[in-house]
């Protein structure tokens, strides 16, 4: 905490030398005095602004990077989408095209992956119960010599639109997290 209190000194120090050099400082003490609900104004603006900091912050903590930044992502579109309302401006076929292939692109990238037969992991803590499974193969390491055999036995009576090479492959990338 004192940490952030020196970086807060050092900050607003610099931000008066440069004020007062450029003589800006001594132009928002007159308007300051002119105008009393500058200060409240400004006050008001900086509270929102650093309460919006420690509440992404705390999102991030507690939820995630992913969701943070899904979080994010929403307040956007929902601030685009509340501008239309607010401030009424034409809705043309440009902008409808626009919102349409943006949506597919969304619903594409979000559509189930296919995963290994038996092995179908239904979230993340799954995924990241087996993390400190043996790195030959995850959890296929641990089968005994029936399950692997009839584990082949299911690929080969499997109708997959991908090889068993492949999906092995999109696993070990998911797995390592590069994908």
């Amino acid at each position: 905490m004192t940490l952030k209190l020196l970086f807060i000194g050092i900050g607003i120090m610099v931000l008066l030398s440069y004020m007062s050099l450029t003589g800006s400082l001594f132009n928002i003490l007159a308007e300051i005095i002119k105008t009393p609900m500058l200060l409240v104004y400004l006050s008001a603006i900086g509270l929102g602004l650093s309460s919006g900091v420690l509440a992404y912050t705390s999102l991030v903590k507690s939820s995630g990077p992913v969701v943070a930044v899904a979080v994010a992502t929403l307040r956007k579109v929902v601030t685009v989408l509340l501008s239309y309302f607010v401030f009424p401006k034409p809705f043309t076929f440009i902008h409808c095209c626009s919102a349409l292939l943006v949506l597919s692109g969304i619903l594409i990238s979000s559509r189930p992956r296919p995963s290994l037969p038996g092995r179908v992991k239904s979230s993340l803590s799954d995924l990241e119960d087996n993390a400190g499974d043996d790195a030959r193969g995850g959890v296929n390491s641990e089968l005994e010599e029936g399950e692997e055999q009839e584990q082949e036995q299911d690929w080969e009576s499997a109708q997959f639109p991908y090889s068993k090479d492949q999906l092995l492959l999109s696993r070990s990338l998911s797995m390592s997290g590069t994908m």
